[in-house]
């Protein structure tokens, strides 16, 4: 798990050291689907609670930046407002890391 909120958790992808080695970016995805209840509200629900599949390729991505600054560890996600595809976050992790695990 990378970080809670009141809707659920984000879960890890994948993680690099930036090029310069001064950051780390870390791709990650909701663990969470929104769920219609009897009282017709959308609410959140782990994936380990369903039953039924669901395409990791479909759930919500996010890349974020970690810096270490002034002894304390900032988090930034990196794209804000609309959610580019995986695929594009994916090109931005790229971009920014050398790929390496």
């Amino acid at each position: 798990v990378f970080f809670r909120n009141h809707n659920g958790e984000y879960v890890v992808v994948k993680s690099a050291y930036s090029s310069d080695r001064q950051s780390i970016f870390v791709l990650t995805r909701v663990d969470y689907v929104y769920r219609k209840n009897k009282e017709g509200e959308y609410n959140p629900v782990p994936i380990s609670r369903l039953t039924e599949e669901v395409s990791i390729k479909n759930l919500h991505h996010a890349l974020n930046k970690v810096t270490f600054e002034d002894n304390l560890f900032i988090h930034v996600r990196v794209e804000s407002g609309f959610h580019p595809t995986r695929k594009e976050l994916e090109g931005i992790f790229l971009e920014n890391t050398n790929g390496e695990f």
